[in-house]
């Protein structure tokens, strides 16, 4: 739910000399958050239970802290013998307990500002800001702050003292936030030096920005790909042993041996500093098991935090394990040939905090809440994320992946179920050349070249998934050498139509060919209708015409994310300036993540004859279409509004189950309105 004034219990403000307390007047409720905005004339150290959440700067004397409610009235705030401060402390409900900060500052705000947030990735965000001002040393004004342009200003006070101490002055404001943005607050007092800082909370449950920042999935398209790991372009890395794609997804088999893949080594630091989380969501199958096996690695690159889920053998469940900490087992034992899917987010507040691991496990009928994982603080926050999959040590046994999804926000957990679809060359497109066509051809038979470009031949000679190698291997050919010169080979796309929304970025999968083991070098782009990424730099991907050629692989994501259009408009460019020996793609493949869509009730209970229900996103809370239900003798009317603007009603029919209205709301702020207007029964 979106946060509001409702969910402001209580508040007071104050300030002092010396040592104090920061006081409210009533007993706080257990498990509400308190949030104290504090100026300082020096450097404040964060008391014991509470957790700096922003500084503006200064000696860390322009702070934002928070805790949980504890049923106290009085916190004490040591802030040395020769300062003094001023302070708003309130209580708050419904802000996330296990990660209550979305972003804060990029930089410290001067000049009245409290600074810019990174962009957020929370639809339900309370921004809290604070200005600060001192005065000179014995002075006897404190300033004056002047009117909030965006915000909401909640306090605006201070004192001033002689002698050795400064007047000090604090200004605090609040805005509510139910869309992305990048934040701050300005304020302007009239004397003094000034400072400020923001922080953006989010509430409990609230939707996220909609983000992936890796994944994998094996479909029966890739089975029996080799060669995935070209540097520089590779679908994985091969830490150790042989891993094959099937028809079932990718097979790790060990005997007494190492078996594993990895992703990128810096996938990006969490976001929500300081409370950031790396999530995943991997689906697998246990086929053959020999003792104690790992499946799965959240490599974290703070060093002696990583989670660790493997097969425990003694128990036949389920461990996950963080760092040195006590291992956790499944609630549950798990047997072979049964798919399984854990999702885990995998939090650390900072460094003098203990690392969690959040988790669950679907054995095949709906999500299982785990007990959480946890190590003791080793002095390190939470750093960037390296995926890996099976097993780093030696151990016998065989293990199937169907997907591995990850994300750095924390907000995201659990990620859930995902499909992923495989687009081909488009069967209706028709491929064309930006400059001299001839300087592309067809070839067929490992080699054979068509006499002139015919686009028809080329469009089918990319379409074959599996891509068909040696002998009987066909594809596209740059045969003429060109600085500029490319031939455009327009995708497939997808329209989730309701059941799910894509998530980014997308694998482009590649097997290139080469009529000999001579150096030759070649380019390949994708194009999303406005820009023209990169993938493979003019360079050698150091192929020729064996049965098993290196693939480029990829993944995709347009400057502002995908959109339908630019799903639409996806094309690759395939161009070389050293065509000797001929050059090209065998097959050009691309895969989507695609986020299931969650059903919720709307109106009527469950399976009741006359109800309506929503298909969400899972992440951002989008109606991304809604279903209505009708009675055999009774029809009724759907209204709803987008934005406030009344769409246009849908006549549901009687015996309707469903009738279903695509909505594809980008997020839950979209969608104003339902109303389900029933007509008389028949």
């Amino acid at each position: 739910m979106p946060l509001t004034a409702d969910n402001f219990v209580q508040s007071n403000s104050g300030g002092h000399d010396f040592t104090g307390n920061v006081t409210l007047p009533a007993a706080t409720e257990v498990g509400s958050r308190l949030i104290l905005t504090l100026a300082g004339s020096g450097t404040i150290a964060t008391p014991s239970g509470w957790t700096r959440d922003a500084d503006g700067g200064a000696a860390t004397s322009c702070n934002i802290y928070s805790r949980l409610g504890d049923g106290g009235t009085s916190w004490a705030f040591d802030i040395g013998s020769t300062q003094s401060c001023e302070w708003d402390l309130f209580e708050v409900t419904g802000i996330d307990p296990d990660a209550p900060v979305d972003v804060t500052p990029q930089t410290t705000g001067l000049a009245g500002s409290t600074g810019t947030t990174d962009p957020s990735t929370t639809y339900d965000g309370l921004l809290i800001g604070i200005h600060r001002s001192v005065g000179s040393v014995g002075g006897g004004t404190f300033p004056v702050f002047g009117a909030h342009s965006t915000n909401e200003e909640l306090s605006d006070h201070g004192h001033a003292t002689g002698g050795a101490f400064s007047p000090i002055s604090i200004s605090t404001c609040r805005r509510f936030v139910q869309a992305l943005g990048s934040f701050e607050c300005d304020c302007d007092p009239d004397v003094g030096t000034y400072t400020g800082t923001c922080v953006l909370y989010t509430a409990e449950g609230a939707k996220r920005k909609a983000s992936i920042s890796h994944w994998w999935s094996f479909p029966a398209e890739l089975a029996g790909a080799t060669n995935l790991h070209l540097t520089g372009a590779n679908y994985f890395q091969v830490a150790g042993g042989t891993p094959a794609i099937t028809s079932d997804g990718l097979q790790l088999t060990g005997s007494a041996n190492i078996q594993d893949i990895w992703g990128p080594s810096g996938l990006g630091a969490p976001l929500g500093t300081p409370y950031p989380g790396h999530v995943a969501a991997i689906r697998f199958r246990l086929d053959s098991l020999s003792g104690d096996i790992q499946i799965a690695v959240l490599d974290d690159s703070s060093a002696g935090s990583d989670v660790v889920i493997r097969y425990v053998s003694a128990s036949q469940k389920i461990g996950v394990k963080v760092g040195t900490g006590a291992e956790v087992l499944s609630d549950a034992t798990v047997t072979t040939a049964t798919w399984y899917r854990i999702d885990l987010r995998a939090r650390c507040l900072n460094g003098t905090s203990p690392h969690l691991c959040d988790w669950q496990l679907d054995y095949g009928s709906g999500p299982v809440a785990q007990a959480q994982a946890s190590l003791a603080s080793n002095g390190l926050a939470l750093g960037f994320l390296q995926p890996k999959l099976g097993w780093g040590v030696n151990a016998t046994g065989t293990i199937t992946y169907d997907f591995a999804v990850y994300s750095n926000v924390g907000g995201h957990y659990p990620l859930g179920e995902f499909v992923f679809p495989f687009l081909k060359v488009d069967p209706a497109g028709t491929p064309t050349v930006v400059g001299t066509a001839n300087n592309f051809r067809r070839f067929t038979a490992n080699g054979t070249l068509d006499g002139t470009f015919i686009a028809a031949n080329v469009r089918d000679a990319l379409d074959e998934w599996p891509p068909v190698f040696g002998a009987s291997a066909d594809g596209l050919a740059v045969v003429t050498a060109h600085a500029t010169d490319y031939c455009e080979i327009p995708m497939q796309t997808y329209d989730p139509a309701g059941t799910g929304a894509l998530r980014g970025p997308v694998w482009v999968f590649i097997p290139v060919w080469a009529a000999s083991a001579t150096t030759a070098t070649m380019r390949i782009n994708g194009w999303d209708g406005t820009t023209s990424t990169v993938f493979w730099p003019e360079s050698d991907p150091q192929t020729d015409n064996t049965a098993s050629p290196p693939w480029i692989c990829v993944l995709w994501e347009p400057t502002g994310g995908w959109t339908p259009a630019k799903l639409d408009a996806a094309a690759i460019r395939v161009g070389a300036l050293d065509a000797t020996p001929d050059i090209g793609p065998h097959a050009i493949g691309m895969a989507l993540c695609v986020q299931v869509a969650t059903a919720i009730p709307v109106f009527g209970e469950a399976a009741a004859p006359l109800r309506v229900e929503q298909d969400s996103d899972s992440t951002t809370g989008g109606i991304l279409a809604l279903r209505a239900y009708t009675p055999a003798d009774q029809s009724a009317t759907l209204v709803y509004e987008l934005g406030g603007v009344p769409q246009t009603p849908v006549v549901i029919p009687a015996a309707s189950n469903p009738e279903t209205v695509v909505i594809d709301a980008a997020d839950a702020t979209v969608v104003t309105r339902i109303e389900l207007q029933p007509d008389e029964p028949a």
